[in-house]
């Protein structure tokens, strides 16, 4: 980003000190259960990458490099009657030995707990999450966790919750969520949140056919930089539902939002409603829809699922309002086992399918331009997967929209397809392949189109229960309608081995 504001980069202040307290006192009321127990799964991680453009460089200025890698980490887990955690943490030492000025090593992290303080009735969630991921699809990111413009994103939740029962009349929740993201290599400013929630649930009183459900919740922003004010939303909504048939419902909703954000909107809140079915025509298909208004015009949403003995298919779609900020949490709590996730795949694959395809080792969050800003956003999504033998393979397509309400920051959509092929063609061995593309579209003084390019074939065998090892050729380019100067081409080859104690 180019707005002069000061980076406050990774340097923890008074309004650290709520999450790091609340996140001890967690750790250590946890530690008081009676007999935890936990598996901890110590690794490290050797290898070497050959590439022949180590910087991404446009046509004609590729430098080639050998990159060695030293990776220790651990997993560890517990399951517990009160206390469930994980975490999954990495160190990245990598060495250049071309261009050694490269050479850093860097962190990654996904952390999760959750304590059930009062048996039945109160609860506490934390969560931790420290990655890379691309600062601006503008400028040349490739899919290697060390090339391009990478930004250090880490973030820090605790959110206590209470549940309770009022006999058969209605079941309600209420939770706080504290949180903060800090970001390092990048003039994105540090943050925190602040948001309550509250729902009241109809309960077995109401019989089998009619439901009802009372929502409410608050949202406040905090950020470090004086220079961008604090945001606000609030919203509170009642649903109304009937259930026609066990497999039939229908339901609507009606209310009111009230939100204070920087917006070149004529309005930034007002009433909303959606209506919306829920239909189960079979035991393997379920299909969610809903249309509705906000201020800002029609929203829709849509999730259908449908799965045959050998095949699943799924098609999705949203239209909201979010936040940039909201963006970035939501995007570090995709998956606790995948701490390295490729989003410019994830997309295209979708969250239960990109994981079996794309090397985790390698990757960096592939989501649109790093920005705190409201925004509305539309994706559309529709996957296959098929399983035949020893093979799945998998057919995805993707699109999405961002119109940023500051006036300032550059619209983008995209879209794109992506499949691939894992083959378990021996006991111990097996081959992914993925191949994928994206065209993204930048609404700037002169408009932009970038085409990606992504190729991966990789073989993975077990050794021994403890030692496996990979070999792995990419291939990655961009075409871009901005010149040659923001074009590149990279193939590589990446060999590795790990060893868990």
């Amino acid at each position: 980003m180019s707005d002069g504001r000061r980076n406050r980069g990774h340097v923890p202040g008074r309004r650290d000190v709520g999450v790091w307290v609340a996140v001890v006192s967690l750790l250590i009321s946890s530690v008081a259960e009676a007999d935890p127990v936990w598996r901890v799964t110590p690794r490290v991680t050797v290898g070497a990458t050959y590439t022949d453009n180590v910087n991404l460089a446009p046509p004609g200025q590729e430098s080639h490099d050998w990159i060695g890698e030293v990776v220790p980490g651990v997993t560890a887990y517990r399951e517990g009657r009160r206390w469930n955690a994980s975490v999954n943490y990495s160190l990245w030492n990598r060495y250049y030995l071309r261009h050694s000025g490269r050479n850093r090593a860097r962190h990654t992290l996904q952390a999760a707990s959750n304590l059930e303080v009062v048996d039945r009735t109160f609860f506490v969630d934390a969560t931790a999450t420290r990655r890379e991921r691309a600062a601006s699809l503008l400028e040349p990111v490739g899919v290697s966790a060390d090339t391009g413009a990478l930004a250090t994103v880490t973030t820090a939740a605790v959110s206590p919750y209470a549940v309770q029962r009022f006999g058969r009349f209605a079941e309600g929740e209420v939770r706080y969520t504290y949180d903060r993201i800090w970001y390092q290599r990048t003039n994105q400013g540090d943050s925190a949140g602040h948001r309550w929630e509250g729902v009241l649930a109809s309960g077995p009183l109401f019989g089998p056919r009619f439901f009802w459900r009372l929502n409410y919740s608050h949202e406040r922003h905090e950020y470090d930089d004086d220079l961008r004010p604090d945001e606000t939303f609030e919203r509170y909504s009642a649903t109304l539902g009937y259930r026609i048939s066990p497999r039939l419902q229908v339901f609507g909703t009606a209310g009111e939002e009230r939100n204070d954000y920087p917006t070149i909107l004529d309005e930034q809140d007002g009433d909303f409603w959606e209506v919306g079915a829920i239909w189960d025509p079979t035991r393997r298909t379920h299909i969610e829809a809903a249309y509705g208004e906000q201020f800002f015009g029609e929203t829709g949403r849509l999730d259908l699922r449908h799965r045959t003995r050998r095949s699943t298919w799924r098609a999705g779609y949203t239209r909201t309002v979010t936040t940039g900020r909201r963006l970035v949490l939501q995007e570090e709590t995709f998956d606790p086992a995948d701490p390295n996730a490729v989003l410019f795949l994830f997309l295209l694959f979708g969250p239960e399918d990109f994981a079996t395809f794309v090397d985790m080792d390698e990757g960096v969050f592939f989501l649109p331009r790093l920005t705190d800003e409201p925004v509305i956003a539309e994706r559309a999504t529709a996957s296959v997967t098929y399983q035949l033998g020893r093979s799945r393979f998998v057919l995805s397509a993707n699109r999405f929209e961002l119109d940023f309400q500051d006036g300032i920051t550059p619209n983008e959509s995209g879209h794109g397809a992506a499949a691939g092929w894992n083959w378990q063609f021996a006991p111990r061995t097996a081959s992914q392949t993925s191949i994928g593309w994206t065209r993204t579209e930048f609404d700037l003084d002169e408009p932009r189109e970038d085409d990606r390019y992504f190729l991966q074939v990789r073989v993975t065998k077990d050794f021994t229960p403890h030692l496996t090892g990979s070999l792995s050729y990419r291939h990655q380019r961009r075409d871009s309608s901005a010149g040659r100067v923001w074009e590149y081409r990279e193939n590589a080859v990446i060999a590795r081995a790990t060893m868990t104690f």
